[in-house]
């Protein structure tokens, strides 16, 4: 298996881990991530360019060097007389300067400087966004980029205009934005290894706060807002739609119920899956947290740890290094032999 079919089958699986400690050990890796972020039409491409900044951010802690030559090579692609196409160097910048916010805040005006390039419209914009999520301040001289693009024709570059006047939080930017509040437009934004489906009008209310940006992402985990496409590992039956399930104690939680009586518990970060092992089996137990604790796994129940690609609508095991969004949880049928 070739490099670029290494990198790829580690995309396809969301194994951002793998990725980073692949860039550690063989930094020329990164040529082949910006090889393949040109086609903002696949997942995999973003999948590249949010790994690309995830990695320089792990080894410019200890060679800033190697990562300042890489944004210097990314600049380059922006000029003219580099012959590339610059599509997608401002979203690699702004993940190079995410991920290292104090060793490269100084390309947050450069990469501003090239929002009259129609092409760069989009990365620029949500550079910008992506940078103030971490440090708002850094972005703080960007509300005349925000206020230039609110109107624009294309919907993404209207999207992540809101997007960025909401950090902002300025009054002008406010009034700006509540103009927005009746703007049907759908648009599909890369968050969290897929393809999310906002409307702007929804964005526009969560930038100017009048709705909690809880019970607006909640429906906003999954392409498809009646089914996910996936099936339970247990029955083979869709897994319908997440929902916020709050437990007897008040934790909430995003999952369902399958007909099989699997409980799944999904975690878009991958990162806080205790969390939701132990609300799921809670919740498996009718939130019985005495019978919880008191079950014991692989005997009393059954739990599938999985990564789910949406692209595909399928599931695949967990594997070293990868990022598990979902548990399914499935207690013994009392009687079942052990």
């Amino acid at each position: 298996m070739s490099r670029r079919e290494e990198v790829i089958q580690l995309l396809e699986e969301n194994n951002t881990a793998g990725l980073i400690a692949y860039a550690e050990k063989d930094p020329s890796l990164f040529r082949t991530l910006i090889s393949l972020t040109y086609d903002k039409q696949s997942v995999l491409s973003w999948r590249a360019i949010e790994v690309l900044g995830l990695a320089a951010g792990e080894i410019a802690k200890t060679h800033p060097e190697k990562i300042r030559n890489l944004a210097q090579r990314i600049l380059w692609m922006l000029r003219e007389e580099s012959g590339n196409n610059p599509w997608s160097a401002p979203d690699m910048l702004g993940e190079i300067v995410r991920n290292n916010p104090e060793g490269f805040a100084d390309l947050v005006p450069i990469i501003a400087s090239f929002h009259d390039e129609e092409i760069l419209h989009q990365g620029i914009l949500r550079a910008m966004v992506r940078i103030g999520e971490v440090i708002p301040d850094l972005v703080s001289e960007q509300a005349q980029l925000a206020r230039m693009y609110l109107g624009h024709r294309d919907p993404v570059v209207r999207a992540y205009a809101i997007q960025l006047a909401g950090i902002l939080g300025r009054d002008d930017l406010r009034e700006a934005v509540t103009l927005l509040l009746q703007d049907e437009a759908e648009v599909l934004l890369y968050a969290d290894g897929e393809f999310v489906p906002h409307t702007l009008r929804a964005l526009a209310a969560e930038a100017i706060g009048q709705k909690p940006a809880r019970k607006i992402k909640a429906w906003m985990k999954h392409p498809e807002k009646n089914g996910t496409g996936l099936r339970c590992p247990f029955c083979e039956e869709p897994v319908e739609a997440l929902q916020e399930i709050t437990t007897r104690f008040g934790n909430t939680f995003s999952g369902g119920t399958c007909s099989c009586g699997a409980v799944y518990v999904y975690d878009a970060s991958g990162h806080s899956l205790g969390d939701a092992y132990v609300d799921g089996l809670a919740y498996a137990c009718g939130n019985d947290w005495d019978r919880a604790w008191s079950l014991v796994p692989d005997k009393d129940y059954e739990v599938r740890e999985l990564c789910a690609d949406t692209r595909r609508n399928k599931f695949f095991a967990a594997r070293r290094g990868s990022k598990c969004t979902y548990l399914f949880i499935r207690l013994t049928p009392v009687g079942k032999p052990d």
